[in-house]
């Protein structure tokens, strides 16, 4: 029986390849070029898979669902609230997929570029629309049907694209595809890798007071001795370092961040050399993004946003400086520094052009998130008012609307609503978390804890088990 060969014609090789490479490019960096883009476009494929099957899962079958099994007028009674839930599981979405795409990325591939598919989500206010312009019960049927045809057809069109992205990762066999585990076995081994260095007195984070937040679910008074959350209190010395300590996991690497000269960074890597690797250098690119997204918030054109740009500019700076000692080789370090003595050293030109670039695209990118943020945010403001507005009554006071034809659970929840004080009414309303807490914070713990649970019982409130977080 013969042997059939045919699979390995789909090897994709690399460093080994055989390819022309022109005269004036070094062929070893046009393989390493080639390689790097290689592994970019296998991690943009799989991040844009994530994504989409995020989408599916967590916002258009769910949306298909409450379409689908909500009671008609039920349905067109609690659109703003179904609007502002979707819209929000999609602000959590987007910001999931932004994380995951900044983590373990290689320097030499650009930051994360938005991916159209993706961006061409759903609109749930604008899908919900002509449900709000209905009429008669025919239009509002046509309107249901037609609202799930669009999300039906996205779905569809979502399937299509992570088939043929699938498919065209599987068209060459690579260290990712090759190997289908049938078995495995965990054998430990004795750590041989080399810690870092103890740091001095100096170079150790100073302690933090640790404070208790009280939360909805934990609404009594005394909280504080059974916390369900926690948070730290920076002292003044230190409240400057926080995120810096959030993002960077080693303090002489974040020390690092902070310094603004060459000649000051020489000598700090003279004496802290391990920080002169990827992972450090990654940390600090992602304390850039971090600190522009803080400065987009704060408003470029103010000082506060202006301080910040400027804070997150110089943090791009000494994370390529790490990059390229770090390329460079085993003399990466002496190499790179004295190339940058000269002025009108082309590598000099090349380094900092290369950080006008990397910043840009930081700074743009940070400003198009806090807009769709700020749009979100100002959408879910429209919806808590129009709720709050639709529940006023003639005296001031606030009542849940009832539809035409109200189930009992409907009744049940405006019967428990209407005997809660009115600023606790207004609390529901608005969903807000603080306000809740501060009037369940007014009352005995018995008290409180029957009014969480006649909310969670009619719908007014969902409450949710949650364990303690330790720094």
């Amino acid at each position: 029986m013969p042997i059939d060969y045919s699979k390995w014609d789909r090897l994709e090789l690399s460093d080994d390849e055989d390819f022309d490479c022109i005269p004036q490019v070094d062929k070893a960096s046009m393989i390493r070029w080639r390689q790097a883009q290689t592994h970019l476009v296998r991690r943009e494929r799989k991040d844009k898979i994530a994504a989409l099957k995020l989408e599916v899962d967590k916002v258009n079958n769910p949306l298909i669902a409450t379409l689908s099994t909500t009671n008609s007028e039920s349905l067109f009674t609690s659109l703003d609230t179904i609007a502002s839930s979707f819209a929000l599981v999609q602000k959590n979405i987007q910001s999931e997929v932004d994380q995951f795409r900044i983590v373990d990325r290689s320097p030499y591939w650009e930051p994360p570029q938005p991916i159209p598919m993706v961006e061409e989500r759903i609109d749930v206010e604008k899908l919900l629309a002509p449900l709000r312009l209905a009429g008669n019960n025919g239009e509002k049927e046509l309107a249901v049907k037609n609202a799930i045809e669009i999300i039906e057809k996205r779905n569809e069109a979502i399937a299509q694209d992570i088939a043929k992205e699938e498919a065209e990762a599987n068209k060459k066999i690579t260290s990712e595809n090759m190997f289908h585990e049938t078995s495995n076995k965990t054998v430990i081994t004795k750590q041989t890798t080399t810690p870092l260095p103890e740091l001095t007195e100096s170079e150790k984070p100073k302690k933090k007071k640790t404070a208790t937040i009280e939360t909805i679910h934990t609404p009594s008074a005394s909280a504080a001795a059974e916390p369900s959350a926690t948070t730290t209190e920076p002292t003044a010395d230190d409240a400057d370092e926080d995120e810096d300590e959030q993002m960077i996991t080693y303090e002489p690497a974040a020390q690092f961040g902070r310094l603004t000269s060459l000649e000051s960074s020489r000598s700090f890597i003279g004496k802290h050399p391990e920080i002169v690797t990827e992972k450090f250098s990654d940390e600090i690119l992602t304390q850039a993004f971090t600190v522009q997204m803080d400065a987009a918030k704060a408003g470029l054109n103010t000082k506060e946003g202006k301080r910040l740009s400027k804070e997150a500019r110089n943090y791009v700076t000494q994370s390529l400086l790490l990059q390229y000692c770090k390329v460079l080789g085993k003399d990466g370090v002496s190499l790179f520094f004295k190339r940058m003595e000269n002025p009108q050293h082309a590598a000099r030109v090349n380094f900092y052009d290369d950080v006008e670039k990397t910043y840009t695209r930081i700074r743009d990118r940070t400003r198009e998130l806090q807009k769709q943020k700020d749009e979100e945010e100002a959408a879910e403001k429209r919806a808590v008012e129009e709720r709050v507005k639709v529940a006023t009554q003639e005296d001031g006071s606030y009542a849940l609307p009832l539809s035409d034809d109200p189930t009992d659970l409907e009744k049940e929840r405006a019967r428990v609503f209407a005997e809660f004080p009115k600023e606790f009414q207004y609390a529901i309303l608005t969903q807000d978390v603080e306000e809740i807490n501060k009037v369940l914070a007014t009352l005995e713990k018995d008290t409180a804890e029957f009014w969480l649970q006649e909310c969670d019982r009619v719908g007014l409130i969902s409450l949710q088990e949650e364990g303690t977080e330790e720094e």
